[in-house]
């Protein structure tokens, strides 16, 4: 029962919420008078509400989740977690979460609530409609910045909010795109119906190339580097470029890009990527 109740909420979905993070990170004035037990509140109060927005989502599409080959065999799917189960469980999740971000500021609570409200509306109707569906699972991603800076009450730089948005978006559409290159039906999800593979192609290329270019102004945007402290930000550009064209690859060459959590936390070369350029941004800000 653990081990579905773990599946069920996704516990290895909870990286994403590490994105609530990056404005804490980028901006070194606020690093010696922050407590940042103020942040892994907010982490995990985030990690209650996405949880409850998978378990939902699972609920919604039990039946049409048992004619994929994969989400078969999720827990509500595969009936090895009731309904009645998954509904005692988001009650749980939302208790949690609300009694963690009792001391968080208010405009955080309405971010979380927007965010809330735009993935219930996707679990509901967005998700049917192709072009829309990948653009709200994007918006997700961008609150999350938001919330983060909105803790040190900060404006979050327009640079980091536009790579943030148009990685996910480009995640986003490479998962739609694994799902057409193994024909999983369109019945499962409505908004198949709206892709295929050439429009997928084109668009994964456009939010990687705007990814990009937006990522090598930001590293040299002179009010962001005052803020950081260093004009050299733009050294992790490699770093950058190693993990998109190996995300490329895995896309592309492999057609292996169904589940981006788990790509991004196993596949050696973009964990290499990623691990280089923390270290390489910690050096330079600390």
């Amino acid at each position: 029962m653990l081990h579905n109740i773990i599946k069920l909420i996704r516990v290895r979905q909870w990286v994403k919420n590490l994105f609530i993070f990056l404005p804490f990170i980028f901006t070194p004035a606020v690093h010696t008078d922050f407590d940042i037990s103020y942040f892994l509140s907010a982490f995990f109060v985030f990690c209650c509400v996405s949880s409850t927005i998978y378990i939902l989502n699972d609920y919604i599409d039990a039946d049409t989740d048992k004619l994929h080959p994969k989400k078969s065999l999720r827990p509500i799917a595969s009936g090895q977690i009731s309904k009645a189960v998954a509904i005692l469980l988001m009650g749980f999740l939302i208790c949690t979460g609300l009694l963690l971000s009792y001391n968080l500021p208010v405009n955080f609570l309405y971010t979380l609530m927007t965010y809330m409200g735009i993935n219930i509306l996707y679990c509901f109707y967005i998700k049917n409609f192709s072009i829309v569906d990948v653009m709200s699972i994007a918006s997700g991603f961008v609150l999350r910045v938001y919330a983060g800076a909105v803790l040190i009450g900060v404006t979050p730089s327009i640079w980091i909010l536009l790579c943030t948005g148009f990685l996910a978006l480009f995640m986003a559409f490479a998962k739609r795109r694994d799902d057409i290159v193994h024909h999983v039906s369109g019945k499962h999800r409505l908004s198949l119906s709206g892709y295929n593979q050439q429009f997928l192609d084109i668009a994964c290329t456009v939010c990687l190339t705007a990814l990009l270019i937006f990522y090598a102004l930001y590293t040299n945007d002179v009010n962001v580097q005052k803020t950081l402290g260093t004009k050299y930000l733009y050294v992790t550009l490699p770093s950058v470029i190693l993990g998109v064209f190996r995300y490329m690859q895995i896309t592309f060459v492999e057609k292996k890009s169904g589940d981006p959590t788990h790509i991004l936390t196993t596949d050696k070369m973009i964990v290499f990527s990623i691990i280089t350029w923390i270290v390489i941004v910690f050096y330079l800000i600390f």
